[in-house]
């Protein structure tokens, strides 16, 4: 799929819904690359997520990155928190001749609404199933 993301003339963004994206997830055939900071990743991420931060974000470093890890036959979706940041990583990956960019739409707020899990610090969290006044007991 990488391999089709480079060589392709037609550049647009495709939004992914977070039910697409844990398919893709659980079936191995995603590389989730979140581009918000480094403390906003270390607090809370999807688990299978990679880490490039926006303000170092390098379409040439990810590219070289990718090939290294023999991540070809993989798709490349991005994220953030709300999809601006994710969307900005995405015209500069279209602009240095990627195509066909997958993009977490609404990006991790959507991921957690929608009910799915996150890894937040040392401990997996069901986002939709915390109450917010878990520490007054039952």
């Amino acid at each position: 799929m990488l391999d089709k993301q480079l060589n392709k003339n037609t550049s647009h963004l495709i939004n992914i819904s977070p039910q697409m994206l844990m398919d893709w997830i659980q079936n191995g055939s995603v590389i989730l690359a979140d581009v918000r900071e480094t403390g906003e990743f270390e607090t809370e991420r999807i688990k299978s997520a990679h880490s490039y931060p926006l303000l170092t974000f390098s379409p040439e470093s990810l590219s070289k990155s990718l090939k290294t890890h023999n991540k070809k036959e993989k798709t490349l979706v991005l994220m953030c928190r709300s999809g601006n940041r994710s969307r900005q990583a995405a015209e500069m990956l279209i602009a240095s001749g990627l195509s066909d960019i997958h993009h977490l739409n609404g990006g991790l707020s959507n991921w957690k609404v929608s009910g799915f899990q996150v890894w937040q610090e040392n401990s997996l969290a069901q986002s939709k199933s915390q109450d917010p006044f878990s520490f007054l007991g039952e």
